[in-house]
């Protein structure tokens, strides 16, 4: 039975990663040897009723916080910004480890989520933890003007059979079109092997799918066979 302890935290860059072979590389490709796929959610293990017109692959490349931050800069607090110690740190928790594998599902009205399993993080998950109390409303400028993120407390409805909770939230106002993109981050750690999951869609964070697409990674995660 997995015991794992589990983090939630959602971060200014708002893409879930793990490790791919014996070390991280960031945007590396997808494994051609891939031993724990088959503890990765799946197209047939999604609800149907929640994810109708939804389609689940095989990331085709592994997630990369650099790829999101684009030219940020003026970034206030400065303890927040991409480059900042305060933030590697809690991208460690998130991004590193070893033997990554991912699967990513798309939703018929931009919804996305991004699942990944890896291996041997030691990252204290208290980092995460740190980065969030001190960056709770975020502001930056990038190619398209001033910016902002919030991060706020999450929580998911179905606690399985973890010991340790903590969730986050972020919501982004974008200009164009007006309005929000909301995101949640899910770590979860058993033993040497961890899970995360990443949510996002436009408007307010839609939790009925995101804690849905948790349980079923948790469940298919917790199938060693």
């Amino acid at each position: 039975m997995l015991r794992p302890a589990l983090l939630i935290a959602a971060t200014l860059c708002v893409v879930v990663t793990s490790g791919c072979s014996s070390s991280t590389v960031l945007g590396a490709a997808y494994p051609t040897s891939d031993p724990y796929r088959h503890r990765l959610i799946d197209q047939l293990d999604l609800p149907v009723d929640r994810f109708d017109g939804w389609e689940v692959v095989d990331s085709s490349r592994q997630p990369d916080p650099r790829a999101k931050t684009g030219t940020m800069s003026a970034v206030v607090p400065a303890d927040c910004a991409p480059d900042s110690a305060l933030t590697k740190k809690s991208d460690a928790v998130v991004y590193g480890g070893t033997r990554w594998t991912g699967a990513t599902g798309t939703g018929p009205g931009g919804e996305r989520f991004d699942a990944s399993l890896y291996a041997s993080n030691d990252a204290p998950v208290s980092d995460i933890v740190t980065f969030v109390d001190a960056c709770r409303h975020v502001s930056f400028v990038t190619d398209l003007g001033p910016g902002t993120v919030d991060i706020n407390p999450y929580t998911p409805r179905d606690r399985g059979e973890f010991t340790d909770v903590t969730g986050y939230s972020t919501a982004k106002p974008q200009p164009q079109p007006p309005g929000i993109t909301s995101t949640a981050t899910i770590v979860g750690r058993s033993d040497s092997m961890t899970l995360v999951v990443s949510f996002s869609n436009p408007g307010p964070l839609d939790r009925d799918r995101v804690d849905a697409v948790w349980k079923t990674a948790t469940d298919k995660f917790g199938r060693t066979e």
